[in-house]
């Protein structure tokens, strides 16, 4: 069964019973662990973590990631504390995302590095094995905030063509995509990707759509061009869409 809120572990944890030789691992947990669950373990809780402590906490961590052009992130076991993703860290592996284009791949690859970093986890306590600690420094960490798809996702048409790409690949595949409005109707683009131009756009002329191949739009950005693909939101669709922007 899954746990629902802080107050379904706690009573979970007291009918189970916990002593020093029960681990309890978190895995997506999306609420804050409170000092009474961190006592009533033992202290003998961990957190897994998709991202790189300390300089990846907290949640949309895929999101971030791709916007910043980070080509690296790690999955990570900890200690929990009351405080987000700050405990001393158990276990980490680092892996890269370099040439990841959406993050449904990255998530697929992070699986991968999941079961490993699980498995020695699960060895170790097997094997009685006192896990070497390592203290975050406090100093290198960097904490972003959960960030949702629907609020979000909005394109910025003045920003350069490469902050564009990022921030159009960052909420590509599983998630729905970059929002925009085209003719005041909301809609998504996806698959994006940039090709060369001898023009050089004008800033004046980011977000115009030069043509058009079935759903696939060629969007002018600054000093580029921008190929994507073109879902509306609603039923009713723009008749042309070539230079409109």
């Amino acid at each position: 069964f899954n746990i629902k809120s802080d107050k379904h572990l706690f009573d979970t944890i007291k009918k189970i019973g916990c002593d020093l030789n029960t681990y309890i691992l978190l895995m997506n947990c999306n609420f804050v662990i409170k000092n009474d669950i961190i006592s009533l373990t033992k202290q003998n809780i961990y957190n897994l973590h998709v991202g790189k402590l300390p300089e990846q906490r907290g949640a949309g961590i895929t999101t971030w990631q791709f916007m910043a052009e980070m080509n690296y992130s790690a999955v990570t076991i900890h200690r929990v504390k009351a405080s987000l993703d700050t405990g001393n860290i158990i276990l980490q592996k680092k892996f890269s995302t370099r040439n990841l284009q959406k993050p449904i791949k990255f998530y697929k690859k992070a699986v991968i590095y999941e079961k490993v970093v699980i498995e020695k986890f699960l060895s170790g306590i097997i094997k009685n094995k006192k896990f070497k600690e390592i203290k975050q420094k406090e100093q290198e960490s960097i904490y972003m905030p959960r960030i949702d798809t629907n609020t979000h996702s909005y394109i910025n048409w003045l920003w350069s063509k490469y902050e564009i790409l990022n921030f159009i690949k960052a909420f590509d595949e599983p998630f729905n995509g970059a929002r925009t409005f085209l003719n005041k109707k909301k809609c998504t683009l996806t698959n994006a990707k940039l090709i060369k131009s001898s023009i050089k756009f004008h800033p004046y002329q980011s977000g115009i759509i030069l043509r058009q191949n079935k759903d696939i739009c060629f969007i002018a950005v600054n000093n580029g061009i921008l190929i994507a693909n073109i879902h509306f939101l609603s039923t009713q669709k723009p008749k042309s869409i070539i230079g409109k922007r």
